[in-house]
């Protein structure tokens, strides 16, 4: 058995052509088994970030799954029919519970991995929402399940609580404004173990300013002293 692979649950050439490019295996199956030690289960046209799928298959090594939030607003009771929504509550408890988007699913050969396919198998039978049956099976196994961000899956909706679908590889520009700065920065000790960072040229500048700083709230101490 491989140790790693992509499960494809239909054909799409564009994620095989991708997973051939970065080196990996692809096997076409919609039924709930784990052919990998460490698998990407895949559904036709999801957003992939191939980037992050090595650190998809890390997770997995002490987690059975990893699987991003669908949306961050979005709750298990705003979704799918009447009677999946019923059947949904009757595992959670409560419909104030946030979607999971299984479309791009890191699982791990284990138990609890082979568990969960299976439940999630099952629970499709009781309506079209992916996603809810998806939601019940975890809840029916409960296997240890690393949530990740919506970032994996295409959504951000960081500003205002809007969602925002991005083809694949794509930030927004103000994401990619701050990533691109934040890595221009460097680091300046202030004291023994201590670091802030700053801008290149501004090293001298942000030493001196800490400098008056660290010397008025010694001043204000010395003078509230005295007062006393």
């Amino acid at each position: 058995m491989s140790e790693t692979g992509i499960i494809l649950s239909a054909p799409d050439e564009a994620i095989q052509a991708a997973a051939k490019a970065h080196g990996y295996a692809v096997v076409l199956s919609s039924a709930p088994a784990i052919v990998f030690e460490r698998a990407m289960i895949v559904e036709p046209k999801a957003y992939i970030r191939w980037d992050l799928v090595e650190a998809g298959f890390e997770f997995v090594r002490k987690w059975d799954a990893a699987v991003a939030l669908w949306r961050y607003e979005a709750l298990a009771g705003e979704i799918g029919t009447p009677s999946e929504r019923e059947r949904t509550a009757q595992f959670t408890l409560d419909e104030r519970v946030m979607v999971l988007a299984p479309e791009l699913l890191f699982v791990r050969n284990s138990p609890e991995g082979r568990a969960l396919l299976e439940a999630w198998h099952e629970e499709r039978k009781y309506g079209n929402d992916n996603r809810l049956a998806f939601l019940r099976a975890y809840y029916r196994v409960k296997p240890r399940l690393c949530v990740l961000p919506c970032s994996w899956n295409g959504n951000v909706n960081v500003v205002r609580g809007n969602a925002k679908s991005l083809p694949p590889g794509h930030l927004p520009v103000r994401a990619l404004r701050h990533l691109r700065e934040v890595s221009e920065l460097v680091s300046v000790e202030i004291a023994p173990g201590r670091y802030v960072r700053c801008k290149p040229g501004q090293e001298e500048e942000l030493r001196r300013r800490l400098t008056n700083i660290s010397r008025s709230r010694k001043e204000r101490k010395e003078n509230a002293s005295r007062s006393q």
